[in-house]
């Protein structure tokens, strides 16, 4: 029975982490010193955004995202 329990909280804790990991925000600091969106060095932390990310870009940047897909 108790491992059972301990299965099913291994699994949520690791949905949950899971979700807050994929679900990072990431803001534009254009670090790299150009515009592609695709230099991970433009982005504070330093990776590239995903599908899931929380992106911010402030007044000011110009970012260039041609021939770049998530």
């Amino acid at each position: 029975m108790e491992t059972k329990h301990a299965s099913k909280t291994c699994i949520i804790f690791i949905a949950l982490l899971f979700f807050t990991i994929s679900s990072i925000a990431q803001t534009w600091d254009g670090g790299a010193g150009t515009q592609n969106w695709g230099d991970a060095a433009n982005w504070n932390p330093d990776a590239l955004p995903t599908a899931a990310s929380n992106v911010t870009i402030g007044s000011g940047f110009t970012v260039n995202k041609n021939n770049f897909q998530l």
